[in-house]
């Protein structure tokens, strides 16, 4: 975002009747607000530092927003900041309990810590949540984080209810692939992959599965298709590498 496009939705939030200020009230509010949109602009750019920036300015406006913990938990995420990260979703949480983002957002960082069970709870309430707008999102979330835990039928389950719903994103596909690589059901396996390409770009990780899962049916010359185009795209992969050890 370069500074006429930032001047713009400064122009644009100042200015709409149906801003809902942050807390603090009046034009300290509206100002407080502006900072948290500005900051979660910058983030979807990739824009880190600037993104910190107005963000530590909203807190410091608003430091009771909810919004404003949540977006700073997005972006200390994305620093690499777990701890910090925890702790403003965790405030965001406590301050709007039953926003399903929020929780979602919390019990991804959660998982990630390794706090499996604490994440799995906040994620079973979110999916039970009626107002959950993204119930594709959160089951996909939740079963990732199953498989970190080492439930694999909880996973499975998490996904397939994923696929039932409108729009689930392509890693349930993928995921559901690798699962039944594990089970030894290569041809569900294989059906699941073929719709992961269809719907998603091709990755190493996808096309070394690509090679393990035609191998085990033994397809030769599929393996040998999808080996070739992994070395041509990545050729100093991990996934290349590994080509060798199979």
């Amino acid at each position: 975002m370069n500074r006429r496009a930032a001047a713009g939705l400064l122009c644009a939030a100042l200015s709409a009747a149906a801003c809902v200020p942050v807390d603090g009230g009046g034009d300290l509010g509206m100002r407080a607000g502006l900072h948290v949109d500005l900051a979660e602009a910058y983030l979807k750019e990739g824009r880190l530092p600037v993104a910190l920036a107005e963000i530590e300015k909203g807190l410091a406006a608003a430091p009771q927003n909810p919004r404003a913990h949540y977006v700073m938990g997005l972006v200390r995420r994305r620093l690499g900041d777990g701890d910090a990260a925890a702790r403003h979703l965790q405030k965001a949480l406590a301050l709007a309990p039953h926003n399903p983002r929020f929780a979602a957002e919390y019990a991804t960082v959660l998982c990630t810590r390794g706090d499996y069970g604490a994440a799995l709870g906040h994620f079973a309430r979110v999916n039970a949540d009626p107002l959950n707008e993204a119930p594709a999102a959160t089951l996909a979330r939740a079963g990732g984080c199953r498989l970190r835990a080492g439930d694999m039928d909880g996973a499975e389950r998490d996904f397939r209810r994923a696929l039932g719903q409108a729009a689930p994103p392509p890693a349930v596909l993928i995921n559901l692939a690798e699962i039944q690589f594990q089970r030894q059901k290569f041809f569900q396996a294989r059906a699941f992959l073929e719709r992961y390409f269809a719907a998603a770009e091709v990755t190493p990780q996808s096309l070394l599965l690509g090679v393990k899962v035609e191998r085990a049916l033994g397809d030769g010359e599929s393996a040998a298709a999808y080996a070739a185009r992994l070395r041509a795209a990545w050729p100093r992969s991990a996934e290349a590498r590994q080509l060798g050890e199979l």
